[in-house]
């Protein structure tokens, strides 16, 4: 039982490490965090610009279109 409990022991070490290093030597993409937002391009009928900007899509499930809450 100790010979087992040494080598689960050195599995899981050996997997920390693993993630541990990939992490570390993982490449990191820059994420843009400024938001660009026109409240004019939406104008004051909110639920009218949704309905135009879906009209777009032929093929939208009505079930999955956007509604003001």
């Amino acid at each position: 039982m100790r010979r087992f409990g040494r080598i689960l022991g050195r599995i899981l070490l050996v997997l920390l490490a693993l993630f541990a290093a990939a992490w570390a030597l993982a490449p990191v993409e820059p994420v843009d965090r400024v938001i660009a937002f026109d409240a004019a391009a939406i104008g004051p009928d909110i639920q009218a610009w949704l309905d135009r900007s879906e009209f777009q899509l032929a093929d939208l499930n009505p079930a999955a279109a956007k509604r003001v809450v």
